[in-house]
């Protein structure tokens, strides 16, 4: 329903209407548009009646919407065709660097001169800004789709180029340890870490997992007959809870082959666990590969935290769990695998992440390869 105002301006008398145009989906309360300037209220309630018409047929739109109002309306339909680990980090840029700076405006108000500082502000801010005016486009794109606005005003913003990028030599620096380091590492955390700690570590050398892979890992992923690790899962802590989700990309449902030695540390993990099992009286719960004690996922800290204190202990540059997973990917170069072979090895979607990933290992093979060659003709 709408209701009818007369009211005075400097041109005489005027007319308005008001009317009730749903529930807003950011409050859930009743949202109410205006519309003014009409010489005759029949005029008015023509204009009323046409919008009734379009609101009743599903297709009428508000121009007082707010970013955050379009962002609710496309994240309720987004957040359905994601992961949970996904969602979580999607909220959190968007509570923190994306809304503050336009929840409220009314999103036909927003312009690329406005878009562009933002994009600016963020460049100063962090070196990851793009992501966050991507995401931010994706609302702006949902909009434009919607008919709330014409144009993405995203798409005509300029992205300032860090100075680093204009250099011909500047690479991303990736950590990882050499042959000795690797040797030193698997050699001295077998005499001083407890089992359970150290057959994590080596497994993460010897396989490259990622650390939700490792954490999702059942005993029933140890595959006897090809000695090798089976990943069809990786686990998402949230809220003190832990999710269990598919893999990242398809190619991560993988089997992973390992050394005897390591095989027969994890076999050894699984006797363990049955006698934790049987300490926690046996619950109903699944049979994870490497449990905390009250047979929950290790927390995703972990690793990290096991591993620095080994690293400290003795004398080598803690360089991550990930870092783990980059040294088994130069380990694997190093001793002849393709490029193909380590991408398979590591799950990676596409070839060419793992060659943008480790250009300088190519690189330094490469050019031994060219050395051997050139020693080899005596050139």
């Amino acid at each position: 329903m709408a209701s009818f105002e007369k009211y005075e301006t400097k041109q005489g008398e005027k007319w308005l209407f008001k009317m009730d145009v749903g529930k807003d989906p950011a409050t859930g309360k009743r949202k109410t548009t205006t519309r003014r300037g009409f010489k005759r209220k029949a005029d008015a309630q023509r204009e009323a009646e046409r919008m009734l018409r379009e609101l009743q047929a599903g297709y009428f739109k508000r121009d007082d919407i707010t970013f955050e109002e379009v962002f609710v309306e496309w994240y309720d339909k987004h957040k359905k065709t994601i992961k949970p680990s996904t969602r979580y980090t999607k909220e959190s840029k968007f509570r923190k660097h994306i809304l503050p700076h336009f929840a409220k405006l009314k999103i036909k108000n927003i312009t690329s001169v406005y878009c562009q500082k933002y994009v600016d502000t963020m460049a100063d801010t962090m070196a990851s800004y793009r992501d966050y005016t991507i995401q931010a486009s994706l609302v702006f794109k949902y909009a434009v789709r919607q008919e709330y606005i014409p144009n993405n005003p995203m798409d005509r913003v300029e992205y300032p180029q860090e100075e680093e990028k204009f250099l011909a030599d500047n690479e991303t620096v990736i950590k990882y340890w050499e042959k000795e380091v690797f040797q030193k590492v698997i050699s001295k955390g077998e005499q001083e870490m407890p089992l359970r700690d150290y057959a994590m570590i080596r497994t993460f050398l010897v396989t490259g997992l990622r650390k939700g892979e490792l954490s999702g890992l059942f005993e029933d992923n140890l595959i006897d007959l090809s000695r090798s690790i089976r990943v069809s899962r990786t686990v998402f802590w949230r809220n003190k809870e832990y999710i269990l989700m598919t893999p990242k990309t398809k190619n991560s449902y993988r089997d992973v082959e390992v050394d005897e030695h390591t095989f027969k540390l994890l076999k050894q993990l699984v006797k363990m666990n049955k006698e934790l099992r049987l300490q926690n009286g046996n619950p109903e719960i699944e049979k994870f590969l490497f449990p905390r004690q009250d047979l929950k996922p290790m927390r995703s800290a972990y690793p990290n935290d096991v591993l620095s204190r080994l690293c400290k202990r003795i004398s080598v540059e803690d360089i991550g769990i990930h870092g783990l997973r980059h040294t088994h990917a130069s380990m694997l170069f190093a001793s002849g695998a393709s490029m193909k072979d380590v991408q398979e090895r590591l799950g990676h979607a596409r070839l060419d992440t793992t060659m943008n990933l480790y250009t300088h290992i190519t690189k330094e093979r490469k050019q031994e390869t060219t050395k051997n060659f050139v020693d080899y003709m005596t050139l």
